[in-house]
């Protein structure tokens, strides 16, 4: 009965005139495609963000428009709102799409190629966004799906040639065409799976092969037990690399920048811009100061590289730019710190997904929590050096004594410390490296004692490698000598002054990358006055609250002062 009654008592809408209807009906049209589109766009969170981030003049478009705006707010000669959906979405700074805290003409350049499609900012939109969290583990794993790298074993279609293939870590490099084999602190290690091409052959103390990037490595250690490299006669040529830096995630010690390869190729590190001098042992690496403001990772055989990486707040690293070399196969990734000569190790390696995986450390602020590796020279059979004076003192005691206090001290304020030897024993010198790589510590140090042919040089000097380590050496200098001063010869005059200064020298031990690594000679058995203050414990333990001082120092821990005591 009510249908009926509705359909015989029609309402005045049912007899509007033609027009009418047929404006209600687009309105009804309308209203179901925009709560469609609506829809969409609440499903399609990754658009959203990326107009938000991109969209410079607001009409809900990504073109080549945005990019000439972005263009002229850096060359200061627009100013640039945010839009709607940035505000909605809370972009941290809109225009900044490179994430390095200013608007620049790269940042115009990358809009460009995301309007025309060759660029993807999914990699950093979520660092873009207020409040947005790095990537966990399971986000890395959806970015960084399996990548399969070329092999020198495959037929590439290009020819073939003499090869050579990395199979051991951390594999030292140095300049070919040069009469020794020299460590050099400009030529870095290369990673295992290393690729390269053999032009020819030197001969040291086991045969180098000599590469086609520059350089040169042993095909063996001294004395045939380890291998370094294996000679490929016949390998395939390689295809011109191209590279694309994934993410960088900021972690708790360090950051981890992700860079997709298709083969492993040579890479090799510097700090610039950098001045040296000629000092001791004539070596021409010694540093006045570390003025580095930025490091260059130089990627050879690679022929293009792209992909922004954001950096967060703790990073040593502000921003980041990828450099085409011109007339060259190499690609630069230059890295800027964000605190001129403030740099504090790295490590590349290859993740088992394909990926160069570059850690660099952040700067610490406290000694609570941080890890340390103390080396005590020498050990069993090897005495190390032994006192003229007594003809009986040998070092391997008295370092020990020395790296033991110091340890008990650091743990005491709140420092992980691992020790390379805590009795008589004499790890080898591979084994002492290994410890620092596998811990991989904020600092790590190697305590000795020296010996003269004068009887009268006595003092303390210490030694660094990668001009990074120069900081803290200083550092223990400064801390080092003032023990000497204040305490040990703290009543005779003549002895006032124990510095030696800080060196360079290519000690074993110094030579690790990840963390700031140097080497102390203390003191010299060879003299008389050294010697005997050297036997005496409490001397050794004012040694060894200096050095454990300079440790806390430069992680930024305060130092105690009464840890200059004995016990």
């Amino acid at each position: 009965m009510k249908i009926k009654n509705m359909k015989l008592h029609s309402s005045p809408a049912s007899k509007a005139n033609p027009i009418t209807r047929i404006l209600c009906v687009l309105l009804v049209l309308v209203c179901i495609v925009s709560a469609f589109v609506l829809t969409v766009s609440a499903g399609d969170s990754q658009a959203q963000l990326l107009t938000a981030v991109c969209d410079m003049n607001g009409d809900s478009v990504i073109a080549a428009a945005d990019a000439r705006i972005l263009l002229r707010v850096s060359a200061k000669l627009q100013d640039l709102a945010p839009t709607a959906a940035s505000k909605a979405m809370k972009v941290k700074v809109f225009g900044d799409l490179d994430a390095d805290s200013r608007i620049a003409a790269a940042d115009a350049r990358l809009l460009l190629r995301v309007s025309a499609k060759i660029e993807d900012l999914s990699g950093i939109l979520p660092y873009l966004i207020e409040g947005a969290e790095i990537p966990g583990d399971s986000e890395l794993d959806k970015l960084l799906v399996p990548n399969t790298l070329l092999s020198p074993y495959q037929n590439h279609g290009l020819g073939q040639a003499r090869m050579c293939e990395v199979v051991d870590n951390d594999v030292e490099t140095m300049p070919s065409g040069v009469d020794n084999d020299k460590s050099h602190p400009k030529y870095s290690p290369l990673v295992k799976g290393t690729v390269d091409y053999v032009t020819g052959f030197e001969m040291f103390d086991s045969r180098h092969f000599t590469l086609q990037s520059g350089r040169k490595i042993a095909e063996k250690n001294g004395n045939g037990t380890i291998r370094y490299a294996s000679l490929i006669e016949s390998g395939y040529k390689m295809p011109v690399n191209t590279l694309k830096g994934m993410t960088a995630v900021t972690g708790e010690r360090s950051t981890d920048i992700y860079v997709r390869t298709n083969w492993i190729v040579p890479v090799n590190v510097t700090f610039e811009p950098q001045s040296y001098y000629t000092g001791y042992d004539s070596r021409p690496w010694n540093l006045s100061s570390f003025t580095a403001e930025y490091m260059d990772i130089v990627f050879y055989y690679s022929g293009s590289a792209q992909g922004p990486l954001v950096f967060g707040p703790g990073s040593v690293i502000s921003r980041g730019e990828w450099i085409q070399n011109a007339g060259k196969t190499t690609v630069t990734l230059r890295l800027y710190f964000r605190q001129k000569g403030a740099f504090f190790g790295y490590d590349i390696t290859m993740t088992d997904m394909g990926y160069f995986k570059l850690s660099l450390k952040h700067k610490s602020l406290s000694l609570s929590g941080k890890v340390v590796v103390l080396d005590a020279g020498h050990g069993a059979e090897d005495p190390g050096a032994v006192s003229k004076v007594d003809g009986v003192t040998g070092e391997k005691w008295i370092t020990l004594a020395i790296a033991s206090e110091a340890a008990r001290i650091l743990r005491q304020r709140g420092a992980t410390v691992h020790m390379t030897r805590t009795g008589d024993t004499n790890p080898t010198l591979r084994e002492r490296t290994d410890l620092v790589r596998e811990k991989n510590p904020d600092a790590s140090v190697s305590i000795h004692l020296d010996s003269s042919t004068s009887s009268s040089t006595y003092g303390t000097h210490v030694f660094y490698y990668y001009p990074y380590a120069m900081p803290f050496a200083q550092i223990l200098q400064d801390s080092l000598v003032s023990a000497y001063k204040n305490k040990v010869y703290a009543g005779n005059s003549a002895r006032q002054n124990s510095n030696l200064g800080i060196k360079f020298y290519p000690f074993n031990f110094a030579r690790v990358e990840n963390c700031p690594s140097v080497l102390i000679e203390v003191g010299f058995l060879s003299n008389a006055t050294e010697l005997a203050a050297l036997k005496k414990t409490e001397n050794q333990n004012t040694l060894a609250a200096a050095i454990a001082d300079g440790i806390t120092k430069f992680l930024g821990g305060a130092a105690s002062s009464g840890s200059g005591s004995a016990g």
